[in-house]
């Protein structure tokens, strides 16, 4: 092999190592999910919104957002709630499919199941869920099995918060305690 060639090659190595994103590790997995969560959000902005004006049933619910930089996620699933004198109680159990979702420099495919129950009397309880398998390409690359739970309480001037599971085969947990 000459050396024009060998030079060539390693460019192209370089060039492939530049633009080909890195697989989930444990540094970057927060990252990752931090991508997934704008998703996400942008998608429960506007289930909230059809199910405000009324464009799609919330115990049936089929909408389809668009991400932010492109790709769809299809969200499917039922929400719920009351709002009694002294108890305001909401749940909702979606179904995420990302289909070329982009989201800060990540592509996503995939489906996400992700489940919330909130009850606010003289307290705050809230319980998130969020179970699936995705494919990501661009800024990282890789499939990612997602188990995480979390919860939030609050209680006069106390509340704390925190999330537990595994992201990507990492664990991923944290908890925050506060007082005002």
């Amino acid at each position: 092999m000459s050396q024009s060639h060998v030079l060539r090659f390693a460019l192209s190595l370089t060039a492939l190592a530049l633009f080909a994103g890195c697989a989930p590790t444990a540094e970057n997995v927060d990252e990752i999910w931090e991508s997934t969560s704008l998703a996400l959000s942008d998608a429960q902005t506007e289930v909230a919104l059809d199910v405000a004006l009324g464009t799609t049933d919330s115990d049936d619910l089929v909408v389809e957002a668009a991400c932010a930089d492109g790709g769809t996620v299809a969200v499917t699933g039922n929400m719920g709630g009351s709002d009694l004198e002294d108890l305001l109680s909401v749940t909702f159990d979606l179904d995420a499919a990302f289909h070329g979702c982009q989201s800060d420099g990540v592509t996503i495919d995939g489906n996400l199941s992700w489940a919330l129950s909130a009850e606010v009397d003289d307290g705050a309880d809230v319980r998130l869920t969020w179970t699936g398998s995705l494919t990501y390409s661009g800024k990282y690359v890789g499939d990612c099995d997602i188990d995480i739970s979390a919860g939030a309480t609050a209680m006069g001037t106390t509340a704390s918060a925190s999330y537990e599971g595994t992201i990507c085969g990492y664990d991923a947990s944290a908890t925050l305690s506060a007082s005002y």
